[in-house]
């Protein structure tokens, strides 16, 4: 009979989750969305949502399958996850001080900056007044994907909740454009203003029960800008 090694032992402490969790992490896009949950579609408002996957953390890590179900598909290389451009929605709104905020607009502000980081200047002139909504230029966007494969630094919040299980998860989202620093950068940006994660800052905690819908007690702040980059139950990520 052999005796027991202590060698290679391996604990719970060796866990690498298969979530992307808020953080300052270097990810590229997967996939760009529009989400419009049922309450935001009296006002025709939308959530952009950015599937991203980030590195793969050690030699021995597994990621979801990239189908959702069949555990005979690939694997993820890293983590992956859905992150919300902003927790706050985007739609057309006008705010205390009678500024007009258009949902539109604001879209394409947020995915200029963000192909201007991935490196895809060149498809966004290409398509300079080439479709007649956001819905059909962020079709485009996934159907060309220039992004692909392109590395972005990116700067992760979140909001945490607790399962009915007991787990925790995240609904996780960008953090706003400002003076203290931006939310995504390109890999190779010469003077780096990428906002440096702080946690009491770029996160929150809900009451421990389960969320049905992370977007129903979000408040509407009528001064901000109508949201610039968020996702769905990120533990239960698939594509």
């Amino acid at each position: 009979m052999s005796k027991l090694s202590t060698k290679n032992v391996k604990t719970g402490g060796d866990f690498t989750p298969k979530n992307l969790e808020p953080g300052n992490v270097k990810a590229r896009i997967l996939e760009i969305e529009l989400d419009q949950p049922e309450f935001l579609k009296k006002d025709k408002g939308y959530f952009l949502v950015l599937n991203l996957e980030g590195e793969k953390p050690n030699d021995e890590f597994v990621g979801f399958h990239t189908v959702f179900g069949d555990d005979t598909s690939p694997t993820y290389e890293g983590p992956t996850g859905k992150v919300k451009a902003s927790k706050w929605s985007y739609r057309t709104t006008t705010t205390k001080k009678n500024v007009v905020i258009e949902r539109d607009e604001e879209i394409m502000k947020f995915l200029k900056s963000l192909c201007e980081a991935a490196g895809c200047t060149d498809w966004w002139n290409s398509v300079d007044e080439k479709y007649d909504s956001i819905e059909d230029f962020v079709t485009a966007l996934n159907t060309d994907k220039p992004f692909a494969g392109v590395w972005v630094n990116w700067c992760i919040g979140g909001r945490q909740y607790t399962k009915q299980n007991g787990y925790k998860g995240w609904d996780l989202h960008l953090p706003k454009f400002s003076k203290d620093g931006i939310p995504f950068e390109a890999i190779d940006a010469v003077k780096s203003r990428l906002a440096i994660f702080d946690y009491d800052a770029h996160t929150e905690i809900t009451e421990p029960k389960e969320v049905d819908n992370f977007n129903d007690d979000i408040p509407v702040d009528e001064d901000d800008n109508g949201g610039l980059p968020d996702m769905t139950d990120a533990a239960e990520f698939e594509l």
